[in-house]
């Protein structure tokens, strides 16, 4: 597995650091306007030392499943609307290109509906290695990783690939590892009622910042002839961008962001951008109701490290689900980036690219002194994050990173 990992790294292409205006990132990089379907981000992250004397002794840990397939919902309508274009006479030669493109990847996805591709099983795998190669002291010898997963096929399977690859590593790791609904209460409640509501205003949303004309225009001979052949112009442009953009997540698959106008695709992370906030974020319409959800999982961190700080026994927890749990997460601990309601009109200013990737994951790690004192350090996505609500960190003690998320119960989300 470690020559596999390191094929894979061999073949991604270096990729500039986000953080500049939404278009300047995806100029750069224009795989970002998946947002939660762009694959890992990996890089050279370094950490800051941790104070003299503290040595990290345990982490607590939330992946996101890997890369995966789309479902075979996202495909039909589009392709069905291609290959009748094509019946038509209506497609130009980058059409016809497009259009076989996407039957590839429609026949690679068959039967693999929603679940984890190998590019999802190395993200985990990497992500595991990477987190043994910082923290050896808390991996080497014989230590017990006690895994958890939500009961989703693609979850369950990233946390096969997670704790193989530390196995792997080293032996003498002892796997706890364990799945089902018992853990659906903190791992991965979706709050549906606020999901259906943010989903609509997104759509609407779709109405006003698509234009399925100029995404056509590249692809055929007669754009208003295309358009005529389709009732729901936005749901073709809408659904066939989701085929392009998860196309990073197969193998060998071409990049095929090329073929969205490039203010398409602007238009097209937007809108997801927005969705994903509004349905998991701070958000003036629903943040008060959404956010709260989290509590079970920022609890289960809470308990879990008084247990190993009290009884020892356990080196790491980690915990495997869904986009629909992390981000919830990050906004009920005030994590950097996800610390303040923002509207509709500030929404872009989260980008998902960098928060919530396919992997995308959250490690809690503690440190302990010679003396007994313990501090907690936040990494989100292999990068240090800081809670400013607590002050600049990157490191807290845990007393007062413990009373602050117990304390959250009352915050006004």
């Amino acid at each position: 597995m470690k020559k596999a990992i390191l094929l894979f790294l061999s073949a991604i292409v270096a990729m500039g650091a986000a953080g500049q205006t939404p278009e300047q990132d995806l100029r750069n990089n224009p795989a970002r306007a998946g947002a939660n379907y762009h694959a890992y981000e990996f890089g050279d992250n370094p950490l800051t030392p941790a104070p003299e004397g503290f040595k990290p002794f345990y982490i607590s840990h939330y992946g996101r499943h890997g890369s995966r397939n789309l479902t075979h919902d996202s495909f039909k309508y589009p392709v069905s609307k291609l290959r009748l274009m094509k019946e038509k006479g209506l497609l130009n030669a980058n059409g016809k290109e497009l259009l076989k493109q996407v039957e590839r990847l429609y026949e690679m996805s068959d039967d693999h509906w929603g679940n984890l591709t190998p590019r999802g099983r190395e993200e985990h795998a990497y992500i595991a290695l990477e987190m043994a190669r910082r923290f050896p002291e808390i991996f080497d010898g014989t230590p017990k990783v006690r895994a958890r997963s939500s009961y989703s096929e693609r979850c369950l399977e990233s946390m096969d690939c997670f704790v193989a690859a530390l196995a792997e590593r080293n032996p003498g790791t002892v796997i706890d590892k364990d799945d089902g609904k018992q853990y659906r209460y903190y791992l991965n409640d979706l709050g549906k009622e606020v999901a259906a509501a943010a989903n609509d205003m997104a759509d609407s949303l779709k109405t006003v910042w698509l234009d399925p004309g100029a995404f056509l225009a590249p692809l055929v001979t007669d754009t208003k002839a295309a358009l005529a052949l389709m009732s729901h112009p936005d749901k073709f442009e809408w659904q066939l961008g989701e085929v392009c953009l998860i196309a990073q997540c197969m193998p060998g698959v071409p990049d095929m962001t090329g073929y969205m106008p490039f203010q398409e695709l602007v238009n097209w992370w937007k809108i997801k951008n927005f969705q994903l906030w509004f349905r998991h974020g701070i958000s003036p319409d629903f943040g008060a109701k959404r956010v709260p959800l989290a509590r079970n999982l920022a609890t289960d961190f809470i308990q879990k490290a008084d247990s190993v700080i009290r009884y020892g026994g356990i080196a790491a927890d980690v915990r495997f689900g869904h986009d629909s749990a992390l981000l919830p997460l990050m906004c009920y601990l005030g994590a950097a980036g996800h610390d303040k309601r923002r509207s509709l009109e500030e929404a872009e200013t989260w980008h998902s690219y960098e928060y919530l990737t396919m992997a995308a994951n959250f490690q809690l790690v503690f440190y302990r002194d010679p003396v007994g004192r313990i501090l907690v350090q936040g990494i989100l996505n292999g990068r240090e994050t800081c809670f400013p609500a607590l002050g600049p960190g990157p490191f807290y003690p845990w007393a007062q990173f413990r009373n602050y998320v117990l304390g959250r119960e009352t915050f006004p989300f």
